[in-house]
């Protein structure tokens, strides 16, 4: 069976200051327990960081803990998928 963790990033335009682009990302495995033993070692590495926020942040990672993070995921099988929707910058 496969699992699908899916994740997005910006908002729909609905207000004048709105991000530009709106992202959807997923990531597709086989075998889920591998995956979420990467997650929860994540989480202790990275849990001073964090404090009180149940979300990895990507951008907030430091740049050897995201390496850690790619290195262990070369050890699962996995696909990504990601959408990328651009906001029309003229709507008034």
């Amino acid at each position: 069976m496969s699992f699908v963790y899916i994740d997005e990033s910006g908002d729909l335009g609905t207000k004048r200051n709105s991000s530009k682009y709106f992202i959807i990302a997923a990531i597709k495995v086989e075998d889920s327990k591998k995956l979420e033993k990467i997650i929860k070692k994540t989480r202790r590495l990275f849990k001073k960081k964090m404090m009180t926020s149940s979300e990895i942040k990507g951008g907030n990672l430091p740049y050897e803990l995201k390496i850690k993070i790619l290195k262990k995921l070369n050890n699962i099988d996995y696909e990504v998928f990601i959408i990328v929707l651009t906001r029309k910058t003229d709507i008034k």
